[in-house]
């Protein structure tokens, strides 16, 4: 199990220790897939929070739990796909 959390850690670290995790742990896992899951969850939770986020992660013989809880307590809302400035591509496709 990983658990970090934003009081002791910042998100280039808590990224490396994904690596290092998952490597150690979960050698099927594909680390880069991951890795962008990790970055897009913990940028989000640094970009519309106060910044406070925790990582929690469990690896099993052939399943991965990833979680990332922030600050947040307003639900996210829904947005259009900004090619320019990014963002908005995530919610828009899960409302399809």
């Amino acid at each position: 199990m990983l658990v970090l959390d934003s009081a002791r850690t910042d998100t280039a670290r808590a990224r490396r220790a994904t690596v290092r995790f998952l490597r150690d742990r979960c050698p099927w896992a594909d680390v880069h897939d991951v890795l962008l899951v990790v970055s897009e969850l913990l940028g989000n939770a640094v970009r519309h929070t106060d910044g406070d986020w925790l990582l929690h992660m469990t690896c099993r013989r052939e399943s991965l739990v990833l979680e990332v809880h922030d600050s947040s307590t307003g639900r996210p809302v829904p947005r259009d796909g900004d090619p320019v400035d990014g963002g908005g591509f995530g919610w828009a496709s899960s409302r399809s």
